[in-house]
């Protein structure tokens, strides 16, 4: 940007060069709100997660193909990709590796975290405990599902939004919805998961390169 001096056609004028510094918010690329639904005193996110950049404004890389995301698996990089790596499944949210739900960077909004396995035993215990609180999470009706076993009187809505493995292969989409924690054991993480055919919302350790579906926590 120019500054100029005293300006009179004809005549010599002082100019100065500006530098201007353009500057971001922390969150680049986060809305500044989320759809929420209140499940006793927990507030948490209605949707998958969609994010593309960390807390920082660093971009989450973004896979495409099987290849790639298990390179990224073989140096404990953070990825993320669209079931089948197709934005035609975008309706799931995204599927991310452990890797990035783990950064440093952060990969929750202000305001928000990655839920604790506390966090889902306390949302399974409000829903009349994790026999039955599968069922009252899904979605009702086979858009998501392949069968209509959801009941979603709790509003969190979950989708069966498959998952990606640590080779990059795609499985069970409309069959189960995964949802990372923030707990770790070795080279493995802990989800939890409801099922398209019957109530449970169960959980279990799995590789930490494996893509699942992602839920915040209001703080």
């Amino acid at each position: 940007m120019l500054k100029i001096y005293d300006y009179t056609p004809g005549e010599l004028c002082k100019v100065d060069l500006l530098k201007v510094i353009y500057t971001t918010y922390s969150d680049v690329g986060y809305p500044n709100e989320f759809d929420s639904v209140t499940i006793n005193e927990q507030i948490w996110m209605k949707k998958n997660l969609e994010v593309l950049f960390f807390k920082n404004g660093e971009p989450i890389n973004q896979v495409v193909n099987a290849g790639d995301w298990e390179k990224a698996c073989d140096s404990n990089e953070p990825a993320w990709c669209y079931y089948n790596f197709d934005a035609g499944n975008s309706a799931y949210g995204k599927l991310y590796n452990w890797h990035a739900v783990n950064d440093a960077r952060g990969l929750a909004p202000s305001g928000w975290r990655i839920p604790t396995v506390s966090d889902f035993n306390t949302l399974a215990t409000n829903l009349g405990g994790s026999s039955v609180a599968g069922k009252k999470l899904k979605e009702s009706g086979t858009s998501h599902w392949d069968t209509a076993n959801g009941t979603n009187t709790s509003l969190f809505t979950a989708l069966g939004g498959g998952y990606c493995n640590n080779a990059g292969s795609m499985t069970q989409l409309k069959k189960t919805a995964y949802f990372w924690t923030n707990q770790e054991s070795g080279t493995t993480a802990r989800s939890f998961y409801a099922e398209d055919a019957n109530d449970v919302f169960s959980n279990n350790y799995f590789d930490k390169c494996y893509g699942f579906s992602v839920r915040c926590i209001k703080n």
